[in-house]
């Protein structure tokens, strides 16, 4: 049973693989072979090189997230470490701070511990996490909105909390968005370079690490994604 399962499971990733390769691959091959049998002014040339760009950027975007989560898949051989999770967190958020000004968006940081707040396990996958969770707030929260990131230790872990005033997730939507190659608005986040992958990815590296993740949301209000992780010593 537990075979076949793996086996459903390998032909679904695989087609679901192939339908999210071939899509900006036939963009691309149509954009070609326009530019190629018709003739163009400069900026009918520039409006096609624009969305071939974007076709580009959705294909490497798919293709790190693929790479990203098949070392997840292999946590075991990741090299593991003991890290602070809040100077991991502040150094992404000094990483990504420019996207809020120019999208006039508001930064709120609060409840930081001050002292260390140690995790074992991958930095580089838990990077990954927390930049998933604010590039996710960031695209979706309207100009002028605002984004909380905290961090408050819960027992003997500690939960990093991303809230936005954002477009929210249908209740109707909830029990699938960590799902691989998901996606709540796909034609927004086809647009946006999504990929579907981002949650999928979180949640597998936070489990991995003895954790959890999950959400609250309200539609037309926004969501608060939490991660709990087992601390250190």
């Amino acid at each position: 049973v537990r075979l076949n399962q793996i086996t459903r499971n390998l032909k679904n990733f695989a087609a679901n693989v192939s339908h999210e390769l071939r899509t900006p691959l036939t963009s691309l091959s149509i954009l070609v072979k326009s530019m190629q049998e018709y003739t163009m002014d400069h900026w009918q040339q520039q409006e096609f090189l624009q969305d071939m760009d974007r076709e580009l950027d959705r294909l490497i975007n798919l293709v790190q997230d693929l790479l990203e989560l098949t070392k997840v898949e292999h946590f075991r051989d990741t090299k593991k470490e003991v890290f602070c999770l809040v100077k991991l967190t502040l150094e992404i958020i000094n990483q990504i701070k420019p996207r809020f000004n120019r999208q006039d968006l508001r930064l709120i940081t609060q409840d930081f511990p001050s002292p260390p707040v140690h995790i074992y396990g991958s930095p580089f996958q838990m990077r990954l996490v927390i930049h998933n969770l604010m590039d996710n707030a960031i695209k979706h929260t309207a100009p002028g909105g605002w984004i909380r990131v905290s961090i408050t230790l819960e027992g003997s872990g500690v939960i990093i909390k991303v809230e936005d005033t954002g477009c929210g997730i249908p209740d109707e939507d909830l029990p699938y968005i960590f799902e691989r190659f998901y996606r709540v608005d796909r034609a927004r986040s086809r647009s946006g370079g999504g990929t579907g992958l981002g949650l999928a990815i979180a949640k597998e590296v936070v489990e991995a690490h003895g954790g959890r993740i999950w959400v609250e949301t309200s539609t037309g209000k926004g969501s608060a994604f939490f991660v709990y992780l087992p601390r250190h010593g």
